[in-house]
């Protein structure tokens, strides 16, 4: 028997000595698929959780897909499939998609909410999708940031002492949507139709919260309390994609009657914020620009014992500062006001006009058939709602000061600093003109707006006419 083993022992050291002359190089592994996902907030918390499921779609360059629909599941840090691994360097890029929740049937052209989000049902109403282009192979995670393609809203309750809430509706709007999870778009499904969704309780009695797909709707609270129940409509109430927003409800002490109000701007989900009712139509959503442009520096203007600098911005010459000139005939506070009431705050955030008393006497002038010198100094003018557009796009909020508006209502006049009404010359009708809106809150939106010309006191940026 020893002399077996040691015969063996001899076979085995010449085998692996022959073996060792062939010089064979290790084959590398492929790369495990990975993802890292990038979310600023979500609906149950800041990031996603484990175990949360995500749809992996990659497509290479010759358009095949190398994975179609893979399940990914997260682990506290990535998302990954076991045993997937990426393609051979050699061949290429990549597109990557991504969405969330996972659908076996596949990548989502159609989604709806669920009408009962109470439970796991509000996190799987949270539409997320994500894409990025000309990804190669990696031993890194790839990079995804994952975007909301609905909207929500967070409710907050006041209740009379002892009652209690057993549920809260949003009824008016369609729950589905047609999807586009790589262009990252949703647009409501029109086939569909509308329906209760019932809410998320987050704190019993206080604080809830709803995923709704974006649309216009007309919309009804209901809010069934131990005593009954107690509803309230609001008429053409637009949420709109990827935004957030804040609604607050008082219950009667009777809990037969609900007093509601929208507010404040929730930045994580983007810059939603108030939800308007009455809303334009043909209204402009401009985008704030990745790089804003401030141009140079133009020769300044002195107007009214005032001296103003100028800006000359994709070739026109702008007031950089709110005008505050004020006029030989304008009374105060008919035809002007002060922001924040007090008039030394005009130097530094310029005063408020109507539009009577900006276009000093001129006859109106409907969709900028002609130009309106207005109050403006000789050689300037108001502008035209469209270059104030073209402005915004180009310096986005950083050339419009902070001042925000008057507005008269029932009780008189009230002051708004959370928004800056900036006037132009354009008339849509007779007793409407246009305004660039300017949010001072929350992540800041910029858009048009479009209001009656006889109860809203506004900022001036006067522009060289050309």
């Amino acid at each position: 028997m020893k002399f077996f083993y040691s015969f063996l022992l001899l076979s085995t050291l010449l085998t692996a000595t022959c073996c060792s002359d062939e010089h064979h190089e290790p084959q590398a592994a492929a790369p495990e698929l990975r993802i890292a996902p990038d979310i600023r907030s979500r609906a149950t918390d800041t990031h996603f959780e484990n175990p949360d499921a995500i749809g992996v779609t990659v497509r290479k360059q010759d358009g095949s897909n190398y994975l179609a629909n893979q399940k990914f599941i997260y682990d506290g840090s990535t998302f990954s499939a076991n045993g997937v691994q990426w393609y051979p360097e050699t061949e290429g890029t990549s597109t990557v998609i991504a969405y969330y929740p996972y659908a076996e049937t596949g990548q989502p052209g159609s989604f709806t909410v669920k009408t009962d989000q109470r439970g796991t049902g509000y996190t799987l109403s949270d539409l997320l999708g994500a894409t990025k282009s000309n990804v190669e192979p990696t031993f890194s995670p790839v990079e995804l940031t994952f975007y909301h393609l609905l909207a929500k809203i967070d409710i907050t309750v006041e209740l009379p002492e002892g009652a209690t809430i057993e549920k809260i509706e949003i009824n008016g709007f369609i729950p589905t949507v047609d999807a586009n999870i790589e262009a990252q778009t949703v647009a409501v499904d029109a086939n569909a139709a509308a329906t209760a969704i019932t809410a998320h309780e987050i704190t019993a009695n206080k604080t809830y919260d709803i995923i709704l797909p974006p649309q216009k709707a007309q919309m009804q609270i209901n809010v069934k309390t131990s005593a009954g129940y107690s509803s309230q409509s609001f008429s053409n109430v637009v949420l709109l994609q990827g935004k957030r927003y804040t609604l607050q409800l008082k219950i009667s002490e009777t809990q037969d009657h609900i007093e509601a109000e929208f507010t404040g701007q929730i930045q994580d989900w983007g810059s939603g914020g108030v939800i308007e009712q009455d809303m334009d139509e043909n209204k402009t959503i401009i985008t704030e620009p990745v790089a804003p442009d401030q141009g140079q520096e133009g020769q300044g203007l002195t107007y009214g014992g005032v001296t103003y600098p100028t800006q000359i911005i994709a070739g026109r010459e702008w007031m950089a500062q709110n005008l505050r000139y004020i006029p030989e005939n304008a009374t105060h506070p008919t035809d002007y006001k002060y922001p924040d009431g007090k008039e030394e705050s005009a130097a530094t955030l310029g005063i408020l006009y109507t539009y009577s008393t900006a276009r000093a006497g001129a006859d109106p002038v409907l969709n900028d058939e002609s130009t309106v010198r207005g109050i403006c100094p000789e050689g300037w003018r108001l502008p035209k709602i469209n270059e104030l557009v073209d402005l915004a796009k180009t310096t986005g909020r950083a050339f419009f000061q902070e001042s925000g508006y008057i507005v008269s209502n029932a009780e008189g006049y009230g002051y708004f600093s959370d928004r800056n009404y900036v006037m132009s010359s354009t008339k849509e009708s007779a007793d409407r003109i246009y305004y660039l809106r300017v949010w001072n809150i929350g992540q800041k939106l910029i858009e048009t707006k479009n209001l009656p010309t006889g109860n809203i006191f506004a900022s001036i940026r006067c522009v060289k006419e050309q």
